[in-house]
């Protein structure tokens, strides 16, 4: 799929960054150590992804590094 998202965050929020790329605006839900660890609204970021997909919903994970991405799906 895709392996990470680069921008400028537009929005944090509690579990939620939002993702500014060319004109595209994601929603990203994040662990609570994600969020603290992104730079503040306004800045650039590169965000490391994980897409769920299921049946009824689809849902794009946010983390802040390749490890701690991997933490939560290994």
């Amino acid at each position: 799929m895709f392996n990470s998202l680069s921008g400028t965050i537009t929005g944090k929020f509690p579990n939620t960054v939002y993702l500014e790329n060319n004109g595209i605006e994601w929603e990203l839900f994040v662990p609570d150590s994600a969020l603290d660890a992104l730079p503040a609204v306004g800045q650039s970021a590169k965000i490391y992804t994980w897409l769920l997909h299921r049946e009824d919903s689809m849902k794009i994970f946010g983390f802040s590094s390749v490890s701690e991405r991997r933490l939560i799906l290994d």
